[in-house]
């Protein structure tokens, strides 16, 4: 999306350094007191009944609401299979947890696959449910759901087959990570924009995150993180972007050194669109003068794109 160069922006950053640095060594003296324990919620990264239809991509089966369900059905009224797929893809996780109930099959089988890829190609196959004819209720973290290979990401596929007009009812997907034993340094859900500054952009608060739209004659426009965070070994970073139209986003990390000055930006995500994203904070590829980094989140494209901002949240899985 025609962003800015990182490090355009080098200027403005220095002249705040002596400001950040009297910042960070404050921040630093009391991060006891900012972060948060160890939490026992899940963080919850696709919810079917929630997402609806509209989250489906049809193949040679449909998936269509009905009150909080999904009836899944086969586009041809012959035997055989057919499937459908969410669109978006999820980070993988291993302790990530997927749950996965059917309430009634009323013609045929149906099976749930998750696929799984590395660098943005599918390398492996797990078949979570396969060709069952009754009602299920099934849990399993991705840990142990048959991959061999190292994924990053997955995605949920469902066939439906077996007999003409074969049809199933999914009562619920979900895919959630439990942060039971982990430590949540942030948890920022928009909704206070004192927090940020702004650069171009214009954003407003939502029930569910934020709405980011730019302001007039700007194609693509910034937020900053004004709060500053020690480098760590370990660091995730977990970006939800609910909607993207006419345009995508840009997490960067802005690396600062002990004394609070500029560094280096670097990019976490680049140019995505909608779903979880989760991403280390980038440790080899600083230089090793960093010590500490802010996040900066681009909206860009044409003038008319906006943004849905869900989540982000700094993650330190237990050692």
């Amino acid at each position: 999306m025609g962003l800015e160069p990182v490090g355009a922006n080098d200027l403005q950053l220095k002249r705040r350094s002596y400001e950040m640095k009297i910042w960070f060594l404050t921040a630093c003296m009391m991060l006891g007191a900012l972060i948060p324990g160890a939490s026992g919620e899940d963080v919850l990264l696709f919810q079917a009944s929630k997402a609806g239809e509209e989250a489906w991509v049809w193949g040679s089966a449909r998936a269509k609401r009905k009150d909080n369900k999904l009836v899944v059905s086969l586009h041809s009224t012959e035997n055989g299979a057919g499937d459908t797929f969410v669109a978006n893809r999820f980070p993988y996780f291993p302790d990530g947890k997927v749950e996965f109930t059917v309430g009634e099959v009323l013609r045929g089988d149906y099976s749930l696959q998750i696929l799984g890829f590395r660098n943005n190609t599918h390398v492996e196959t797990a078949d979570f449910v396969s060709h069952k004819t009754e009602p299920t209720k099934k849990s399993v973290l991705l840990k142990d759901a048959g991959f061999t290979n190292a994924v990053d990401e997955i995605l949920f596929k469902v066939w439906v087959g077996g007999a003409k007009d074969a049809a199933f009812t999914i009562d619920e997907l979900t895919y959630s990570l439990p942060l039971a034993g982990q430590t949540v340094l942030f948890d920022e859900r928009f909704q206070n924009w004192d927090a940020w500054q702004n650069e171009s952009l214009a954003p407003r608060v939502a029930a569910d995150g934020a709405i980011i739209a730019l302001k007039p004659d700007t194609t693509f426009g910034s937020i900053l993180l004004r709060q500053q965070f020690p480098k760590q070994t370990g660091l995730r970073v977990l970006w939800n972007i609910t909607r993207i139209d006419n345009g995508d986003a840009t997490l960067q990390f802005i690396g600062f050194d002990k004394d609070g000055h500029y560094v280096k930006s670097m990019d976490g995500a680049k140019n995505v669109r909608g779903g979880w994203y989760a991403m280390p904070v980038p440790m080899p590829g600083w230089p090793a003068e960093v010590e500490s980094f802010q996040i900066k989140l681009w909206v860009g494209g044409q003038s008319t794109a906006t943004a849905r901002f869900g989540r982000l949240l700094f993650v330190q899985p237990a050692p």
